[in-house]
C-alpha cells in the first residue's frame, strides 16, 4: 500500500511567516519544488521522507500540522488512527509540544491521551481541546489560566475543583462525563457558553452565579424541572436546554 495519505482525508502540512522562506529555500536547493506550491499528496510524501531532526526543528519553528479523520476511511496498520498525531511520531511531537511555550492553541481531542504532562509548562494557551480521550484526572490544567475555550466532552471526569481557577474562561464543555457537582464552576463570571448534558447533575444552584452566560445546556441530568425554571429565572439572558 502507498505510504501517501489521500488528499480526500484533509491533510495540512503548512508553514507560517519566516520558517516558510527557510523551507523554500532548502528545497529549491534540492530540485524540490515549494512547499505552498505542493498538493496535499506531495506534502505528505515530502514529509515522509524528512528525518526526525528535521521533522522536530520544522515543527519547532512554527510548522502547522493536522489531519482530519475521514469516518469512513480506514487506515492501514502502518497509521493506525489513535491521535491526530500518531501517523507522524508521538514521542517526537509530544516532545516538541513541551518546548514549545508561547503556544496559544492545541488539539489533543479524539484519542487515550491519559497524559496530560505535555501541558504543564503550556502556560499561554488560550484554546485547548481535551474531547473524547479517557481522562479522568485533570489537575495538569491548574496553571492554564489564560484559557479561554477549553473542550473536555466525552470524558470520565468528576472533580472540577481545578476549573476554579481558569477564571478568563468564556467556553467551557463537559458534556458526557461522571460529574454531580458544579460548585467549582461558581466562579467562572466570564463563562458565555456552558455544556453540561449527559451527566449526574442534581443541584444546579451554584450556577446562578454565572450572569454571563447566554447558553447553557443541561440535557440528560436528573434536575427537577422548578429548578430549571428557578434558574432561568436567575439567568434571564441565558438559553437553557434540559
Amino acid at each position: 500500500m502507498s505510504n501517501l495519505i489521500p488528499s480526500q482525508t484533509g491533510l495540512t502540512l503548512r508553514l507560517t511567516d519566516t520558517p516558510i522562506n527557510l523551507t523554500n529555500k532548502l528545497l529549491a536547493h534540492t530540485g524540490v519544488k515549494g512547499i505552498s506550491e505542493m498538493n496535499d499528496d506531495e506534502l505528505w510524501e515530502w514529509w515522509l521522507s524528512l528525518d526526525d531532526e528535521w521533522k522536530f526543528l520544522l515543527i519547532r519553528r512554527g510548522l502547522k500540522l493536522k489531519l482530519w479523520h475521514n469516518k469512513d476511511w480506514k487506515f492501514n496498520r502502518v497509521y493506525h488512527y489513535q491521535t491526530e498525531f500518531d501517523w507522524l511520531n508521538r514521542e517526537l511531537v509530544f516532545g516538541c509540544l513541551k518546548a514549545l511555550r508561547k503556544l496559544v492553541k492545541i488539539n489533543l481531542g479524539n484519542g487515550k491521551n491519559q497524559d496530560l504532562s505535555v501541558l504543564t509548562n503550556l502556560t499561554q494557551l488560550t484554546r485547548l481541546n481535551l474531547g473524547n480521550n479517557q481522562i479522568q484526572d485533570i489537575s495538569i490544567l491548574i496553571n492554564l489560566t489564560q484559557l479561554k475555550k477549553l473542550d473536555l466532552n466525552c470524558n470520565q471526569i468528576q472533580n472540577l475543583s481545578v476549573l476554579a481557577n481558569l477564571t478568563k474562561l468564556t467556553t467551557l464543555y463537559l458534556s458526557f462525563n461522571q460529574i454531580q457537582d458544579t460548585t467549582p464552576l461558581a466562579n467562572l463570571s466570564q463563562l458565555i457558553e456552558l455544556g453540561l448534558g449527559n451527566n449526574q447533575i442534581q443541584d444546579i444552584s451554584s450556577l446562578a452565579h454565572l450572569t454571563q452566560l447566554r447558553f447553557l445546556n443541561l440535557n440528560c441530568n436528573p434536575i427537577k424541572s422548578q429548578d430549571i425554571k428557578w434558574l432561568q429565572q436567575q439567568l434571564p439572558n441565558c438559553r437553557i436546554y434540559f
